[in-house]
């Protein structure tokens, strides 16, 4: 099947380009057209759009590629995403997660769980 359009295909992780694929990303929304190359590029994206208009793609995919290219060897923290409501927070924890499963094992948490695996 060909690339979701969410993503540049060409140097970008196979296993996210599948994983967003699988979730049924064909096509980017504005937000997304217009934050995922920005944070690809590791610059800071500061955006606002509409309830359901992708936004935690827009910022999550460019987060989630990136970590794919940093070292495990030293467990620290190097993402920290806070939200205003534990409702938005179980949210954004849920898609990514979904988009995350394909990739390589990364810890989360969130307010009602505690670390756990993806």
């Amino acid at each position: 099947p060909p690339p979701p359009l969410c993503l540049p295909s060409t140097n970008r992780s196979y296993p996210l380009l599948r994983a967003i694929h699988e979730l049924g990303f064909n096509k980017p929304t504005p937000i997304q057209g217009t934050a995922v190359p920005l944070g690809l590029a590791g610059k800071d994206v500061c955006g606002s759009a509409v309830t359901g208009s992708g936004k935690t793609a827009a910022f999550g995919l460019p987060i989630l590629e990136r970590l794919l290219y940093r070292s495990r060897r030293v467990a620290i923290t190097r993402v920290l995403i806070l939200l205003p409501t534990r409702e938005l927070a179980a949210q954004c924890h849920d898609m990514m997660r979904k988009v995350s499963t394909c990739l390589p094992a990364l810890t989360t948490c969130n307010w009602r769980r505690r670390a756990t695996a993806c």
